[in-house]
């Protein structure tokens, strides 16, 4: 998507979960058609900036990061998604300025799409968990957005087998075990993670079948102890896509970030358990005790 900012107008853009807005002009210069004035297109962190200056000879770039550039037309990497002011200033040969500049908001955008029938779109996300072959769990995937975790779920049999789903979260996941470990629920499988949510359902069922519970720990400092509330809180999941075949039964899902306290922070750790029929665990991911949860990183692109 490509925007333009004239100097004496306010433009909002939305890319994804990027808003981009056009604000300010310095009037310094009375000179007719003396002007700042650029376009710029968003890849991720890469911004590509147009200058359209008129009666400019020369040209500096504050990108808001602490980076500037003369180019004329540059094209910029930012480190991590966020809030950033960008202003040309515009010279003319006989050294009058002028200036404009516009709010960028990058945000991380996702490939998955739910509503699209298909699970294809994960094929080109790189961030997921292989377990052993022995083990029901197979794999999981996962990615986010400014709205949603997405979820991708790979295990043994088929979805004639109702198995239940239970996946832990550690919502205030820091990487330091002291931390880490100091509130929440101890599951036997994901040492070194403290679990403060907890869904149980099976939403993989879709449709009317659908069901999956949200729980709060409540247990304090009996980490160990099966204690949990349930949360009253508006539809928390959104189902995607499901297929059985070849003996793997393969799904996606994603949690609103909005609903479920704690998805806004930096990073969370979860465990995922499944559960058969008789509510007996079958598997889980990871599926190694000395691998504890899988911590999962959202504040970067």
């Amino acid at each position: 998507m490509k925007a333009s900012f004239p100097f004496n107008k306010l433009l909002f853009v939305l890319l994804g979960m990027a808003a981009i807005t056009a604000c300010k002009k310095d009037t310094s210069s009375p000179d007719k058609g003396f002007e700042a004035f650029f376009s710029y297109t968003v890849d991720g962190k890469i911004v590509s900036f147009k200058n359209l200056s008129t009666l400019a000879t020369t040209y500096s770039w504050d990108f808001g990061d602490g980076s500037s550039t003369a180019d004329k037309d540059p094209t910029h990497t930012y480190p991590a998604k966020g809030r950033y002011v960008i202003t040309l200033y515009a010279t003319a040969a006989d050294g009058k300025k002028t200036e404009a500049s516009t709010v960028l908001i990058i945000d991380k955008k996702s490939p998955v799409k739910l509503d699209d029938n298909s699970l294809a779109d994960w094929d080109g996300v790189t961030n997921e968990f292989v377990n052993p072959a022995a083990d029901v769990g197979k794999k999981i995937k996962w990615d986010y957005d400014g709205t949603n975790i997405y979820l991708y779920v790979e295990q043994q049999g088929s979805i004639t087998d109702s198995t239940i789903l239970g996946l832990f979260i550690d919502a205030d996941h820091t990487g330091d075990p002291k931390k880490d470990s100091a509130t929440g629920f101890y599951h036997v499988m994901y040492p070194a993670m403290g679990a403060d949510l907890y869904l149980e359902g099976q939403p993989m069922l879709g449709g009317t079948g659908s069901w999956w519970g949200a729980y709060n720990f409540t247990g304090g400092a009996a980490h160990a102890g099966w204690s949990w509330a349930a949360l009253n809180v508006p539809p928390f999941y959104i189902m995607g896509a499901s297929a059985s075949g070849g003996g793997v039964f393969k799904y996606e899902l994603a949690l609103k970030r909005s609903v479920l306290s704690g998805l806004f922070n930096k990073q969370i750790a979860i465990g995922l358990t499944i559960y058969d029929k008789g509510w007996s665990e079958v598997g889980h991911i990871p599926g190694n005790k000395k691998v504890g949860g899988i911590p999962i990183d959202l504040d970067v692109l």
